[in-house]
């Protein structure tokens, strides 16, 4: 319904169903899935053998269906967000309104449960399939009658229906808010009463990354099929219905946890003012939490770009953007288990040679033109991306005391929200400015790791240059 545009694609033969121009697109995520697969078989051969029971094998099962399920909803919604909007007759600076308003709504909803529990850990994931549900179902009713507009051009008329979008958008926010931290609540909380070893616990999370990593190579398969299947709103009705799938597995499998309402906003202001005191005064502290707000705005913003950037170079009706999504959360993934594979490494040599990685991707993007050239630069930043979470958390676990470390990543990720949506509100239509921006936030990670080696080097490990002392002269007593 909704015209031409909400259909499904004309023709519907098997020599059309691909534009030919889409066939780097196809052969670069044919080769992430490859790549992805090898690096799965090289991390499982490196992992130890567990031998668990049948309880608890029937215990992760039950747990990671739902969860995989509520990661391929989250993984639909960021790949179609910008073809299915365009379609509905959007600009690309509606469209980044929504993104960020999204991005904005995960981050006030973190805030908020850091000071009021009120929901059971069960209730808070039934909760995320049907908030994904919702959100997704704001798209028929917001399917407008515009026509669809290209990308590179602006609508001189507001959408009638942006109010709706946005509600959609907030919905959509907080319901991955609530998979990023509810799931694992459970899984821990469960874990703990059922009385099962510690060990196995790594296990559990093993087979999260397996499942994860699976729900990447789905995305794009499903995604494509609802697309040619029903049009532009297909991915959306896919991700509603799953979304109601999950809530629905969820409360007829799991087990009701216990639950007391708690009020923590004190506690958490108090723990707030305390870290802030802390990096005040420790300069390697400091350090870490500007390494993570600067590369994480870059990343932030190249979750919405890479599609307005390849539509550019191309035009949007030959990007297949749930393939190409696909490759790009595959490539992350697989530098990811790299980083694991390569753990016998120092980290913090790996995070510095990370984050200048990063940074001559966006550079070498900014000059280069096509979109296959441009989905090389983001194949490549996301690689990087998947090696810098295992990093930095590593080097957080080192420097920020544990009671300040839930504080410290509330206040990160909302200044790297602030970094990101600067960035794509004012200078969406910009791409040169955009890719500048982001090579220049991963710089500044990187020169913020140059201060936070040297904030952390023992006295002894300064050089000869560095040293007071003048040659030939004998230290005092004091």
């Amino acid at each position: 319904p909704g015209g031409a545009a909400w259909g499904p694609r004309r023709g519907g033969g098997a020599g059309e169903m691909i534009d030919p121009a889409s066939y780097p697109h196809y052969v670069c995520w044919a080769l992430s899935v490859a790549g992805l697969g090898v690096a799965l078989v090289r991390v499982q051969a490196m992992a130890p053998q567990i031998i668990t029971t049948k309880e608890f094998q029937s215990f992760v099962r039950r747990f990671y269906r739902p969860h995989a399920v509520l990661i391929l909803c989250e993984l639909l919604q960021c790949a179609y967000l910008y073809s299915t909007t365009l379609a509905m007759g959007l600009s690309v600076g509606e469209i980044a309104n929504l993104f960020v308003t999204a991005q904005v709504a995960t981050t006030a909803l973190n805030l908020f449960m850091e000071g009021f529990d009120l929901i059971s850990r069960k209730s808070k994931c039934m909760l995320c399939g049907l908030l994904y549900a919702a959100g997704a179902s704001t798209l028929f009713a917001a399917h407008g009658h515009a026509p669809a507009v290209g990308a590179a051009e602006v609508s001189s008329e507001r959408h009638p229906h942006l109010e709706l979008l946005l509600v959609g958008r907030v919905l959509t926010g907080c319901a991955t808010s609530l998979l990023h931290s509810s799931f694992e609540a459970y899984l821990i909380n469960e874990h703990t009463m059922n009385g099962f070893p510690d060990e196995w616990l790594s296990h559990t999370f093993s087979v999260i990354g397996f499942s994860m990593a699976g729900a990447a190579v789905g995305c794009g398969v499903l995604g494509q099929l609802a697309l040619h299947a029903v049009g532009p709103a297909g991915p959306s009705m896919l991700t509603a219905v799953l979304g109601v799938y999950a809530a629905l597995l969820i409360n007829s499998t799991w087990s009701r946890d216990t639950f007391t309402p708690r009020f923590t906003m004190s506690s958490f202001l108090h723990q707030l003012g305390g870290a802030l005191s802390k990096a005040t005064g420790s300069g390697a502290m400091i350090s870490v939490l500007l390494i993570q707000a600067s590369f994480e705005a870059a990343a932030i913003a190249m979750t919405f770009y890479w599609a307005y950037w390849l539509a550019l170079g191309s035009g949007p009706g030959t990007v297949p953007f749930g393939l190409v999504f696909s490759s790009l959360t595959a490539a992350a993934t697989s530098g990811s288990f790299v980083q694991q594979v390569l753990a016998s490494r120092p980290v913090e040599q790996t995070l510095s040679a990370v984050l200048m990685a990063a940074a001559a991707a966006f550079l070498a993007g900014a000059t280069v033109s096509g979109s296959f050239m441009a989905l090389l630069c983001c194949m490549f930043v996301q690689v990087c991306v998947g090696m810098y979470w295992p990093c930095i958390g590593f080097v957080r676990g080192k420097v920020v005391p544990t009671e300040y470390r839930s504080a410290c990543l509330v206040v990160t990720r909302s200044a790297a929200v602030g970094a990101a949506a600067a960035i794509l509100l004012t200078s969406v239509h910009a791409p040169l400015v955009v890719l500048l921006s982001c090579a220049a936030l991963c710089g500044a990670a990187a020169y913020f790791h140059v201060r936070l080696e040297y904030a952390s080097a023992p006295p002894h490990s300064l050089p000869d240059s560095a040293d007071p002392t003048p040659r030939g002269a004998e230290p005092s007593a004091a």
